[in-house]
Protein backbone atom coordinates (compact mmCIF):
# COMPACT_ATOMS: atom_id res chain seq x y z
CA UNK A 1 0.00 0.00 0.00
CA UNK A 2 0.89 3.73 -0.34
CA UNK A 3 1.92 6.00 2.68
CA UNK A 4 -0.83 7.64 3.98
CA UNK A 5 -3.33 4.66 2.84
CA UNK A 6 -6.52 5.35 4.71
CA UNK A 7 -8.99 2.76 2.78
CA UNK A 8 -9.42 0.14 0.29
CA UNK A 9 -11.69 -2.06 -1.54
CA UNK A 10 -11.29 -5.42 -3.30
CA UNK A 11 -12.90 -6.30 -6.40
CA UNK A 12 -12.49 -7.92 -10.01
CA UNK A 13 -10.70 -4.54 -11.51
CA UNK A 14 -9.60 -6.28 -14.62
CA UNK A 15 -11.30 -9.41 -15.47
CA UNK A 16 -9.17 -11.99 -14.76
CA UNK A 17 -11.14 -13.38 -11.99
CA UNK A 18 -8.00 -12.78 -9.11
CA UNK A 19 -9.59 -10.25 -7.16
CA UNK A 20 -7.50 -6.57 -7.41
CA UNK A 21 -6.81 -3.90 -4.59
CA UNK A 22 -7.77 -0.10 -5.18
CA UNK A 23 -6.60 1.98 -2.36
CA UNK A 24 -7.46 5.70 -1.08
CA UNK A 25 -4.50 7.24 -0.51
CA UNK A 26 -5.18 10.30 1.41
CA UNK A 27 -1.64 12.41 1.98
CA UNK A 28 -1.43 12.83 -1.88
CA UNK A 29 -5.08 12.61 -2.97
CA UNK A 30 -4.92 9.85 -5.46
CA UNK A 31 -6.11 5.74 -5.69
CA UNK A 32 -3.59 3.34 -6.51
CA UNK A 33 -4.92 -0.03 -8.19
CA UNK A 34 -2.61 -3.30 -7.54
CA UNK A 35 -3.91 -6.23 -9.65
CA UNK A 36 -3.77 -9.52 -8.20
CA UNK A 37 -1.83 -12.60 -9.31
CA UNK A 38 -2.83 -15.97 -9.02
CA UNK A 39 -0.02 -17.05 -6.50
CA UNK A 40 -1.74 -14.17 -3.94
CA UNK A 41 0.89 -11.67 -4.29
CA UNK A 42 0.23 -7.98 -6.07
CA UNK A 43 1.49 -6.22 -8.37
CA UNK A 44 1.41 -1.83 -8.40
CA UNK A 45 -0.14 -0.69 -11.88
CA UNK A 46 -1.51 2.70 -11.52
CA UNK A 47 -2.41 5.91 -9.97
CA UNK A 48 -5.02 7.88 -10.29
CA UNK A 49 -5.15 11.21 -8.84
CA UNK A 50 -8.42 12.40 -6.80
CA UNK A 51 -7.79 16.06 -7.34
CA UNK A 52 -5.04 18.84 -5.19
CA UNK A 53 -6.52 18.72 -1.90
CA UNK A 54 -8.71 16.13 -1.98
CA UNK A 55 -7.77 14.06 1.15
CA UNK A 56 -9.61 10.49 -0.35
CA UNK A 57 -10.98 9.44 2.69
CA UNK A 58 -13.01 6.57 1.99
CA UNK A 59 -13.14 4.16 -1.14
CA UNK A 60 -15.93 1.37 -2.59
CA UNK A 61 -16.57 0.13 -5.90
CA UNK A 62 -19.61 -1.18 -8.28
CA UNK A 63 -20.55 -1.00 -11.50
CA UNK A 64 -22.10 1.87 -11.77
CA UNK A 65 -22.71 2.24 -15.46
CA UNK A 66 -23.77 -1.57 -15.78
CA UNK A 67 -20.74 -1.86 -18.40
CA UNK A 68 -19.96 -4.99 -16.21
CA UNK A 69 -16.64 -3.17 -15.40
CA UNK A 70 -16.18 -2.49 -11.65
CA UNK A 71 -15.94 1.41 -10.57
CA UNK A 72 -14.46 3.07 -7.91
CA UNK A 73 -16.12 5.91 -5.72
CA UNK A 74 -14.47 7.93 -3.39
CA UNK A 75 -15.28 10.14 -0.14
CA UNK A 76 -12.81 12.95 -0.85
CA UNK A 77 -13.12 15.02 2.49
CA UNK A 78 -11.02 17.67 1.58
CA UNK A 79 -12.61 18.90 -1.10
CA UNK A 80 -16.10 17.82 0.05
CA UNK A 81 -17.06 15.66 -2.53
CA UNK A 82 -17.81 12.03 -3.58
CA UNK A 83 -16.19 11.10 -7.07
CA UNK A 84 -16.60 8.65 -9.06
CA UNK A 85 -13.92 7.06 -11.33
CA UNK A 86 -15.79 4.87 -14.19
CA UNK A 87 -13.80 1.24 -15.14
CA UNK A 88 -12.94 0.06 -18.32
CA UNK A 89 -12.59 -2.89 -17.15
CA UNK A 90 -8.44 -3.49 -18.01
CA UNK A 91 -7.42 -1.75 -14.75
CA UNK A 92 -8.01 1.73 -16.14
CA UNK A 93 -10.09 4.23 -15.25
CA UNK A 94 -11.69 7.82 -16.07
CA UNK A 95 -11.31 11.11 -14.26
CA UNK A 96 -13.37 11.11 -11.61
CA UNK A 97 -16.89 12.90 -11.98
CA UNK A 98 -17.68 14.43 -8.25
CA UNK A 99 -21.04 15.03 -6.54
CA UNK A 100 -21.29 17.78 -3.89
CA UNK A 101 -21.72 16.82 -0.30
CA UNK A 102 -21.97 20.03 1.02
CA UNK A 103 -19.37 23.44 2.31
CA UNK A 104 -17.48 21.83 5.19
CA UNK A 105 -18.94 18.37 5.08
CA UNK A 106 -15.94 16.24 4.86
CA UNK A 107 -17.34 13.19 4.10
CA UNK A 108 -15.40 10.40 5.69
CA UNK A 109 -17.59 7.28 3.90
CA UNK A 110 -19.41 6.07 1.23
CA UNK A 111 -21.37 2.86 0.56
CA UNK A 112 -23.48 1.70 -2.24
CA UNK A 113 -26.32 0.00 -3.05
CA UNK A 114 -29.84 -0.13 -4.98
CA UNK A 115 -31.36 1.65 -2.24
CA UNK A 116 -34.80 2.81 -4.07
CA UNK A 117 -35.41 -0.22 -5.73
CA UNK A 118 -34.65 0.72 -9.46
CA UNK A 119 -32.16 -1.28 -10.33
CA UNK A 120 -29.31 1.15 -10.50
CA UNK A 121 -26.65 1.70 -8.17
CA UNK A 122 -26.80 4.49 -5.45
CA UNK A 123 -24.62 5.91 -3.30
CA UNK A 124 -24.57 6.98 0.86
CA UNK A 125 -21.89 9.35 1.86
CA UNK A 126 -21.34 10.02 5.99
CA UNK A 127 -20.83 13.43 6.56
CA UNK A 128 -18.70 14.18 9.59
CA UNK A 129 -18.50 18.41 9.92
CA UNK A 130 -22.34 18.13 9.41
CA UNK A 131 -23.05 15.08 11.57
CA UNK A 132 -25.35 14.11 8.38
CA UNK A 133 -25.18 12.02 5.74
CA UNK A 134 -26.59 12.54 1.91
CA UNK A 135 -28.12 10.25 -0.08
CA UNK A 136 -27.46 10.19 -3.55
CA UNK A 137 -30.47 8.67 -5.81
CA UNK A 138 -29.25 7.50 -9.88
CA UNK A 139 -31.46 8.65 -11.86
CA UNK A 140 -29.97 9.18 -15.44
CA UNK A 141 -30.00 6.89 -18.72
CA UNK A 142 -26.35 5.67 -18.09
CA UNK A 143 -26.91 4.81 -13.91
CA UNK A 144 -24.94 7.97 -12.69
CA UNK A 145 -25.83 9.87 -10.15
CA UNK A 146 -27.38 13.50 -11.45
Amino acid sequence: MEPGSYALTVNYFNRDDILDIVTGNYDDGSTTILFGNSDGTFTKQKRFSTGVGSLPYAIDSNDFNKDHAQDVIVANSGTNNIGIMLGNGNGNFLMQKTFATGANSEPRDVITGDFNGDNRIDFISANYRQNSIGIFLSTCYNNLVE
